[in-house]
């Protein structure tokens, strides 16, 4: 297995701001990849608003990871919901960055579904929206396969793919000869799973992993239930039995940390991060 960080944390400045294409967005992004270079990650992952930056120069992103030795491994692309993306802006959007995965040498499209940020945060299950998700990301799927790239999906709270009998409703119905899944230590025990059980349940399907850790208060912060997301090893999520889990299933993919809400900063607890994958999951 390969240990990788997925990075946009450094790049939220700019990306609040909707100021993908600045000189500072490309200084913090090149600040992460030194960063995880140098803590002893394998790969990089960000979100494709990276490719705003470099798609037009990629001998400049190629020139950039070669000076670290870091091999891009995974974009993120997100279905924002129709009154943000049309459908044809997302497949159009996913094609650049499907191409720009395959010129860099990356494996991997990570696809989530649109998150909702206003309460109710807990919503009824949407079939009618479910059969839409199926449609949509089994065609980005084929066309990210055109590159030979994987896409995978990524079950999220606060998005229609999120809770057990959505995902088997998902996996039931999506063309599964172009999709895999992501699943995530956190969201799954965000929407109510056992991470290890879940992670044995779905192992034949993995095919890109996120690992962080959860605090177990259901109400440390209900207004914004995300904050729950904690580094490694400071919740209660049972990661040596998720890696137990990945091994029983022969996986030998990325493991992705990932960091919604750093603890000071984002090179400590990339740091933290590392020091825990080290000395306790041995990755």
């Amino acid at each position: 297995m390969k240990l990788g960080y997925t990075v946009w944390t450094w790049m939220l400045e700019e990306f609040d701001r909707g100021e993908h294409l600045t000189e500072s967005a490309k200084a913090h992004f090149e600040e992460a990849v030194r960063s995880i270079s140098h803590l002893g990650y394998d790969v990089l992952e960000n979100f494709n608003f990276v490719i705003f930056l470099y798609e037009n120069n990629l001998d400049e992103f190629k020139a950039l990871l070669k000076k670290y030795d870091l091999p891009l491994a995974c974009l993120y692309h997100t279905y924002l919901g129709e009154e943000k993306m049309s459908e044809e802006y997302f497949y159009e959007l996913g094609e650049r960055t499907c191409k720009v995965l395959k010129e860099m040498g990356g494996s991997y499209l990570n696809l989530q579904p649109a998150m909702w940020s206003e309460q109710p945060f807990a919503r009824p299950t949407d079939y009618a929206m479910l059969d839409r998700y199926v449609k949509l990301f089994s065609n980005m799927g084929k066309i990210a396969a055109r590159y030979g790239v994987q896409a995978c999906v990524h079950p999220h709270a606060q998005t229609h793919i999120f809770r057990e009998h959505e995902i088997d409703y998902f996996v039931e119905h999506v063309d599964k000869s172009v999709l895999k899944l992501c699943l995530d230590s956190a969201h799954t025990t965000l929407a109510g799973m056992d991470a290890v059980k879940a992670f044995d349940k779905y192992g034949d399907l993995l095919g890109y992993v996120h690992i962080k850790d959860v605090n177990p208060d259901e109400h440390f912060d209900d207004e914004w239930p995300l904050h729950r997301l904690h580094a490694l090893g400071q919740g209660t999520v049972d990661l040596q039995g998720v890696l137990r889990s990945l091994k029983k299933h022969n996986y030998d993919g990325v493991v992705c940390v990932e960091a919604d809400y750093p603890l000071i900063c984002n090179y400590e607890t990339a740091q933290y991060c590392r020091n825990y994958c080290r000395d306790v999951l041995h990755l």
